[in-house]
């Protein structure tokens, strides 16, 4: 170390008026994974000064600004520097300065400032953490870094650097990141009451003008996400009942969870997969036509949460739609459903359009799926269509084959309907099309018997 370096070392410790603002710039430079001495070999060039540390007074103003562009240094810490780390001749036209500064010395001191390791704000607990884990659980299927994802929103300042922004700001930015996951204005007011941090906002006592996004955002990343069930588990009454529902489910090609979705609306509570009891039970009636009421009792006090309901004991204003769906989706089926539901009769009436379908190399299920993309979402969760859609597909799908074959369409109708009586008809106004389809494309195609070649069985 040279004698002028030994002379620098440590300066900027030694003087109280620059110290302070150090501090703020390195808590900047920490934010930016900035490692000052690193950054100073990218400005300096080469030569013999370099190699002592030294550089022009010029170019080190010039490469210290370019390094904190994000972060306006005024002319007077400027000046300071310069003195405090000063080399070569004197500089007449700035008294107290040199020619040139110590770079190496001062960006070795800066990089030496210790950061305060203590919390800005207090941690989370109570009811706020319990929101925050609520909320990291939804977010967890989006891979959400909240601390990378607030960068883009943070602007360029003293404050941003230092990890603040306006609570205007801060509210705006986390809606925008969790867009699609409303979260209450109750939970917004907790966040910045807990991470508030300068002024008191007199528009919203409790509050503070500025948040500090970076220790929250730090904060809820490093939330663990619970494993733990949200409620209690079915007993083995409820699971056998259940894996009755399950057979069901399997036999209309249902899947739960995602049926569940078209019913549970959009909110805070549909996030964290509640859903309103009254609304659970109008959805599992739409599922499982007759389903009995015993059995949808059972399940709202399993999987009940909120206050309690007083007009039905033992339930709870609220049902966690989400796990019920999950565990039933997870379970097997109490009896395994019959495969078809083509008698003899119409097996052999669908065949010739089977081998219609074979010849064309036609699958019916991506077939219909076309036609059900235009359903109500509701029906096309649930693999439903209307009768009449359902009848002109297959009249579209089978140029018209299908058409003329009034009495088989009637007779899939029968096989397959769902939903009310057609008081018309007698029939019923929805078609399970999914699982027909799926049990159309399991029928053998036969080839025509020119087809086979000499020597078939079929020839």
């Amino acid at each position: 170390m040279s004698a002028g370096a030994r002379t620098a070392d440590d300066a900027l410790f030694r003087d109280p008026e620059l110290l302070p603002v150090m501090i703020k710039m390195r808590a900047a430079a920490a934010n930016k994974q900035l490692d000052l001495t690193d950054a100073f070999s990218e400005h300096v060039g080469s030569g013999n000064d370099t190699n002592l540390g030294m550089c022009s007074k010029n170019r080190f103003r010039s490469a210290l600004g370019t390094i904190f562009s994000f972060m306006p240094i005024k002319s007077a810490v400027y000046a300071r520097i310069c003195q405090l780390y000063a080399a070569g001749d004197p500089d007449p036209a700035e008294p107290g300065t040199g020619s040139k500064v110590l770079f190496k010395q001062f960006a070795i001191d800066f990089d030496e400032i210790p950061l305060r390791e203590e919390r800005a704000v207090p941690k989370p607990d109570g009811k706020l953490l319990e929101w925050l884990q609520q909320l990291k659980f939804v977010a967890k299927n989006t891979r959400l870094d909240l601390t990378d994802s607030f960068e883009a929103y943070v602007g360029a300042s003293v404050d941003a650097n230092l990890g603040i922004m306006s609570k205007n700001r801060f509210i705006s930015s986390l809606g925008t990141i969790f867009k699609g996951m409303l979260i209450a204005d109750e939970v917004l007011k907790m966040i910045c009451a807990a991470y508030g941090v300068g002024d008191p906002d007199p528009r919203d006592p409790g509050t503070f003008a500025k948040v500090h996004w970076k220790q929250f955002a730090v904060d809820f990343d490093e939330i663990p996400i619970a494993e733990e069930r949200a409620c209690g588990a079915p007993g083995p009454a409820l699971r056998n009942a259940m894996r009755k529902l399950k057979s069901d489910a399997v036999a209309k090609r249902l899947d739960l969870t995602d049926s569940f979705e078209a019913y549970a609306g959009k909110g805070p509570e549909t996030n964290l997969g509640i859903m309103g009891k009254n609304r659970f039970r109008a959805a599992m009636g739409h599922f499982f036509a007759g389903v009995p009421a015993e059995l949808l009792l059972a399940i709202c006090s399993t999987y009940g949460t909120g206050d309690p309901d007083r007009n039905e004991e033992g339930t709870f204003s609220k049902v966690f739609f989400k796990q019920f769906a999950i565990d039933l989706d997870d379970m097997q089926p109490l009896e395994t459903p019959p495969v078809s539901a083509l008698g003899q009769e119409l097996l052999v009436g669908l065949q010739t359009l089977r081998n219609v379908a074979g010849g064309k190399m036609l699958d019916l299920s991506d077939s219909l799926q076309e036609y059900a993309d235009g359903c109500d979402s509701k029906l096309k969760n649930l693999g439903l269509m209307p009768k009449t859609k359902f009848v002109s597909a297959m009249g579209v799908i089978f140029g018209g084959s299908a058409v003329t074959l009034h009495t088989l369409m009637n007779a899939v109708i029968v096989a397959y309907g769902a939903g009310d009586t057609d008081r018309y008809d007698g029939l019923k106004s929805l078609v399970q099309w999914k699982r027909f389809a799926a049990d159309f494309d399991a029928i053998p195609y036969i080839p025509p018997a020119w087809a086979l070649g000499p020597g078939s069985d079929y020839a």
